[in-house]
């Protein structure tokens, strides 16, 4: 029996690339393959109708969790096939849901795996991963300009997230440490129950 209260690792995907490529919410989960290219993952943003290109460059901690990402979904679909459930074509986007389709109903999913990894009432969104990754890529010497190229921002809107960072090197827990504890706390949920 599936324990609905605990999230799989689709919901951890989303987290880490959001926080590594800085990609809102929409693109990512409309995110294909036929978006990787051979340094960069690039794509027109949804939010401005095709106006921005978003351009994250291939990291080594992106192509690692895109291989992840592949490996489960080779993995889920080869267990689909052997038990004659394969009935619909699989997905070109990088993100789905634990059946290996497209994502519907990513918020619910989100809320609730926020409500399990925080009871207490904290109450992290999504969209503040987009922050940490550019206050990373801020912090691994991005100018303001390419940063805003990465993840679709404005650079006045790039400033604005980088003048809230705090500069403290040393103690890098106080800098997002709400977000970081984001992604920290969903991947360390236990797996669900199959």
């Amino acid at each position: 029996m599936v324990n609905k209260r605990r999230p799989g690792p689709e919901i951890t995907h989303a987290a880490r690339l959001a926080a590594l490529t800085g990609f809102r919410q929409g693109d990512l989960l409309r995110l294909s393959w036929t978006h990787v290219g051979a340094h960069a993952i690039e794509m027109r943003t949804g939010k401005s109708g095709g106006r921005r290109l978003a351009s994250a460059p291939l990291t080594a901690e992106i192509c690692a969790l895109l291989d992840e990402i592949k490996i489960e979904a080779n993995a889920r679909t080869a267990r689909q096939r052997r038990v004659g459930k394969v009935d619909r074509p699989i997905a070109t986007t990088i993100l789905t849901n634990s059946r290996g389709a497209p994502w519907r109903g990513f918020n619910s999913s989100w809320t609730r795996a926020m409500a399990t990894a925080w009871p207490k009432g904290r109450d992290p969104h999504f969209h503040d991963l987009r922050g940490t990754a550019a206050t990373a890529y801020f912090r691994a010497d991005f100018t303001v300009q390419e940063i805003a190229q990465i993840t679709g921002w404005s650079e006045d809107r790039v400033e604005r997230q980088i003048d809230r960072t705090p500069v403290a090197f040393e103690v890098p827990d106080a800098y997002d440490s709400k977000i970081v504890g984001v992604v920290g706390a969903v991947a360390e949920l236990p797996p669900r129950d199959k």
